[in-house]
């Protein structure tokens, strides 16, 4: 192959999707149709008995059709491997053809996991061909067809991901990403096909999309012979045919993962007009319920902002949001998890007002503090029957809130025995002693601050036990400042300048 040139997965790739691979496959390709093509200088080889020949590749079978190539599986005989070889549709434009061979070149240096190896390019007669990694399997979309848990949904997209950061990094956009430019292999690993748009950042683009014009929204759009993207995955600045960088990828990517993780597409489909004005509006759809918590769709809806500024810097940045362990991250739920706290300190505190009001300093009976404790149990279940998907959205809230639940369980069940046994009073500096002894465990396993907390009622304990007239004056004290104390670190300023850090710009919202 006279003047053989890297490749790139950038322009080989347009496996486009017009026929999913798995359904044609081990379609063969007709030699005649092959030989009719070389009529038309599409292609030029000899053609053997068993298929047609480009130096040492024998094309086997067509597998994909698009708006850029056809696609075909190939035997390299000097390597003896299969390959796919990609034929470029012939734009006529010496331009275009060094930009593509560019861009090869670009790919063919990347090694990544995830995107399709480029093994080189050349040129057949007029049109430049590419081989790369043959990947048997199903494209992204049809995995996704099947309804699968988000979080593995998640994980395969951030796989994807990884592999347009990488191609990002080396200085190459793809410019039509999709679940349809994605294959799976034998091993489940998913490889980004189909750069065949892609271009250095900045590149000049082509005219704006009209919103009146009768397109296709699910299918590449062409200008002029070249494909400028799939407007269903098109970012607004695409439509504008403003200069792109890798934000448009990311763009893409969100409303990818949007579409596999909740079933439906983020903008509508019905019409181009409707999709550019929603887009516009950053009219995002409400998400159904799948079980994905609520910060996913908070983290896509600012890489769908129709302002590439207002995205996330960077796709390695989304990569590293969407990837973060939020299992024991204060900063995940903060805000329900400071109503469900604040409002069980609430009613301790209500609970322990009603009880000097009742009872001024002397200590309570053991039906009223009993009544107490069930009114405080009462509204410890609705909060958490009402906050259930949010309060215990990860294991740092299971844990508050498991705690939160002993506690109360911890009185009411003291009240319990001592009722049973016919003590006039309620033991309050048992209680306290507890109390103290169980936060203290939650300090150990969950956060430290508990151990602020811990200490109002372990100083409230020791002077009961000392001095038992000021039992009911320290209970006072100690059990509503305790909760206070709660209140305080639930807020938790470090998490919450965090969660600001990485949360949506106040324009997104």
């Amino acid at each position: 192959m006279d003047g053989a040139a890297p490749q790139s997965t950038a322009q080989l790739e347009a496996v486009t999707h017009s026929h999913p691979p798995a359904a044609i496959r081990d379609r063969p390709t007709p030699l005649a149709v092959v030989e009719r093509r070389r009529d038309t200088g599409s292609l030029q080889v000899a053609l053997p008995g068993d298929g047609a020949r480009m130096g040492r590749f024998v094309l086997l079978a067509q597998v994909g059709e698009g708006a850029m190539g056809i696609v075909y599986s190939a035997y390299d005989e000097l390597l003896d491997r299969r390959v796919a070889i990609k034929l470029i549709r012939d734009t006529g434009s010496d331009e275009d053809r060094l930009r593509i061979r560019r861009e090869a070149q670009a790919m063919a240096r990347l090694s990544h996991p995830n995107v399709a190896q480029i093994y080189e390019a050349g040129e057949v007669g007029p049109r430049l061909y590419m081989a790369m990694e043959f990947v048997p399997g199903d494209d992204l979309h049809a995995w996704q067809a099947e309804r699968r848990p988000w979080r593995d949904v998640l994980e395969m997209y951030i796989q994807v991901g990884r592999g347009l950061a990488a191609a990002h990094a080396a200085g190459i956009l793809h410019r039509d990403f999709k679940p349809h430019n994605v294959l799976i292999d034998a091993d489940g690993a998913p490889k980004v096909i189909d750069f065949g748009l892609a271009r250095a950042p900045g590149a000049g683009e082509r005219p704006p999309v009209s919103r009146d014009e009768d397109v296709r929204l699910d299918e590449p759009l062409t200008r002029v012979g070249t494909v400028v993207g799939t407007p269903a995955y098109m970012a607004l600045e695409q439509f504008q045919g403003k200069r792109l960088d890798a934000r448009a990828d990311q763009f893409a990517f969100c409303v990818a993962l949007y579409e596999a993780i909740y079933g439906q597409p983020p903008f509508p489909r019905s019409q181009l007009g409707a999709l550019l004005a929603a887009l516009d509006a950053h009219s995002v759809a409400p998400p159904p319920d799948v079980g994905a918590p609520p910060w996913l769709f908070e983290v896509l809806r600012r890489g769908m902002h129709p302002d590439p500024d207002a995205r996330w810097p960077s796709l390695a940045a989304l990569l590293d949001e969407l990837g973060r362990d939020r299992e024991l991250d204060p900063a995940t739920g903060r805000n329900q998890r400071l109503l469900f706290v604040g409002g069980v300190g609430l009613m301790v505190v209500i609970s322990t007002v009603m009880g000097r009001l009742a009872n001024g300093w002397d200590p309570p009976g053991i039906e009223q503090g009993l009544l107490f404790a069930l009114m405080v149990q009462a509204a410890a279940l609705v909060g958490l029957l009402f906050g259930r998907r949010a309060v215990l959205s990860n294991a740092f809230n299971r844990r508050v809130t498991a705690y939160f639940f002993a506690a109360i369980g911890t009185v009411l069940g003291a009240r319990l025995i001592n009722w049973t046994a016919g003590s006039p009073e309620t033991p309050l500096g048992i209680e306290l002693a507890a109390l103290s002894a169980l936060t203290l465990f939650a300090a150990a396993t969950t956060a430290r601050w508990f151990a602020w907390m811990a200490l109002p009622m372990g100083l409230a304990a020791v002077a009961a036990t000392v001095w038992p007239a000021t039992t009911v004056a320290a209970y006072t004290v100690a059990i509503p400042l305790s909760c206070t104390v709660a209140v305080y670190f639930t807020l938790d300023r470090q998490a919450a300048r965090s969660a600001r850090r990485r949360a949506v710009p106040e324009e997104t919202r």
